[in-house]
């Protein structure tokens, strides 16, 4: 049986930090993208047709949700027998996802050319004469996932190799090519159904690239049905459901929503709620690169690592975890007005729908890092319940507050959100110290409340600029932003950052110092 190098760092400490800057990196990429593409769509197309290319996206998320918890489990799986250097139990566990994900890709293009066929019948009244276009947009973005779920597992082989980089690199370079062609399609007045075929060509031009990345960073693997068995396909089946339910719930607190705003309200409402939460999904993503990093890492280190150093892992990845979130949900919360209006203009600028979307996703944001050691730990079953939990009960307090007392969006979202205040800030945090015995007074302090009271200069100056400089947007939104990150380096240098690399930076700058003087000293001379 061939093995694997023990000489490697099978854990993935060492690359995190890599990883996870060449994940920002990546995800700006999908930042620029979500600016310029929905802002085209409604220049060109008008707000109608872009709420409808949301509503889109929302039913094929739905398929997405199929095979989401069996991608998930070849992440872990693969770093945890690569850890231990059984790289056949790296191709059990592959070809036992590979060749069930192969059947349920199947599966998502029946029902994708089905949802297209039946539409008509069920939104013809919503719609009106954009449903053709609806249906062929529904299409493509469906076989688009088709090409995405055949090929997901070599995603998952390459995160559990922990090249994150590659993973994002080709994730940037597929949205790049497919923004460049979106954008080239409706400059030359293309309509939805053409854009949404650019995308689909793209995706599977771009993501097949994984296939023989996946082959040369993981020596040994075999792909070959003979490999695939059934007992592995049912434990790790057993792995994904319990992430299924907080993708369940996501998909209920998020798409199901948007379900709701286009039935009660119409593709209009979607087009103006849509455009905060891609913020938020924005920061959700940027905060997930990071987190993502955690669950192959607490899985490789739970192989062979001790309790005290996965405790160690679990607070001082929250914090990290924190001072990333932070920042960006303060940002949201105080100039969401002035990012809308410049953004997309004055008719999508609602600064009291922004601080709601940017404080109700605020526990679902702190708690990711934890939620993600949970997962790698195999012990995110219950977290995961009681997550649904809250999904369950705020969609179902949305649909009371649109279709009973025709609330309008901002009381509907606000409903969704306050069950996970209680969920993901209080039981999820007891539940995990309970289970692997750590300090919950010190994961509070240290994890939570500590990197809070180092944000405060940000949030605070925000809050000046927004409530007393009358001025442009720009001059706001960038004069605020820039002046709150300026005070937040600084309250993080002197309380936060290490004083090894306070001492390095300061050696640094003494030598950049004496450099120049030396140049100058030497300038002079020469004449």
């Amino acid at each position: 049986m061939q093995t694997i190098d023990q000489d490697q760092d099978l854990t993935g400490k060492n690359r995190r930090a890599y990883n996870v800057i060449i994940g920002w990196l990546g995800q700006l990429v999908f930042v620029a993208s979500g600016f310029i593409l929905p802002r085209m769509i409604d220049n060109n197309l008008g707000q109608e047709t872009l709420g409808i290319w949301d509503f889109a996206w929302t039913l094929i998320t739905y398929f997405e949700f199929i095979y989401s918890g069996l991608v998930s489990s070849v992440n872990r799986y693969v770093a945890k027998h690569r850890a231990t250097g059984d790289i056949n139990g790296v191709n059990i566990a592959v070809n036992s996802v590979f060749f069930t994900l192969l059947v349920l890709a199947a599966l998502v293009a029946f029902l994708t050319t089905a949802t297209a066929l039946v539409l008509p019948h069920f939104m013809q009244a919503r719609l009106g004469d954009q449903t053709t276009d609806t249906q062929w947009v529904i299409f493509f973005l469906g076989l688009s996932l088709v090409v995405k779920i055949s090929l997901a597992v070599f995603a998952g082989i390459l995160t559990g190799c922990h090249r994150w980089d590659l993973q994002h690199g080709i994730n940037a370079a597929n949205r790049v090519l497919a923004l460049l062609g979106m954008t080239a399609t409706l400059a030359m007045g293309g309509k939805l159904p053409a854009i949404t075929l650019v995308f689909l060509c793209c995706e599977t031009l771009v993501l097949s690239s994984r296939c023989s990345l996946a082959f040369r960073i993981c020596p040994g693997l075999q792909i070959s049905l003979r490999l695939a068995h059934l007992s592995t396909i049912k434990n790790m089946w057993r792995f994904g459901l319990k992430t299924l339910l907080p993708d369940l719930s996501d998909l209920l607190s998020n798409q199901t929503f948007n379900l709701f705003l286009v039935w009660f309200l119409g593709p209009a409402a979607l087009a103006i709620y849509a455009r905060p939460r891609g913020i938020v999904r924005h920061i959700q993503t940027f905060i997930r690169r990071y987190t993502n990093t955690l669950t192959p890492t607490a899985s490789s280190l739970q192989a062979i690592s001790t309790n005290e150093e996965l405790n160690t892992l679990i607070v001082s990845s929250c914090r990290t975890g924190t001072f990333i979130t932070l920042p960006m949900v303060s940002v949201l919360a105080v100039m969401g007005g002035p990012l809308l209006q410049i953004w997309m203009g004055q008719k999508y600028a609602d600064d009291i729908l922004s601080l709601a979307l940017a404080l109700g996703y605020l526990p679902i944001l702190l708690q990711l890092p934890l939620n993600s050691i949970l997962q790698g730990f195999n012990s995110h079953g219950w977290p995961g319940l009681f997550k649904f939990i809250a999904a369950i009960t705020g969609i179902g307090s949305a649909l009371l507050a649109l279709g009973v007392f025709n609330t309008d969006i901002l009381f509907a979202a606000v409903t969704i959100f306050l069950p996970f205040w209680v969920s993901e800030l209080i039981i999820t945090p007891f539940y995990a110290a309970r289970r692997h015995a750590f300090s919950l007074r010190r994961y509070w302090l240290v994890g939570i409340l500590q990197p809070l009271l180092i944000t405060t200069p940000l949030i605070a100056i925000l809050l000046i600029f927004r409530l007393f400089v009358t001025a442009q947007p720009a001059w706001v939104l960038f004069g605020g932003v820039s002046t709150g990150l300026l005070a937040f380096l600084i309250s993080f240098w002197f309380f936060e950052a290490p004083n090894e690399f306070r001492e390095k930076v300061g050696q640094r700058l003494i030598f950049l110092k004496k450099s120049q003087i030396d140049y100058i000293n030497n300038l002079f001379s020469s004449f």
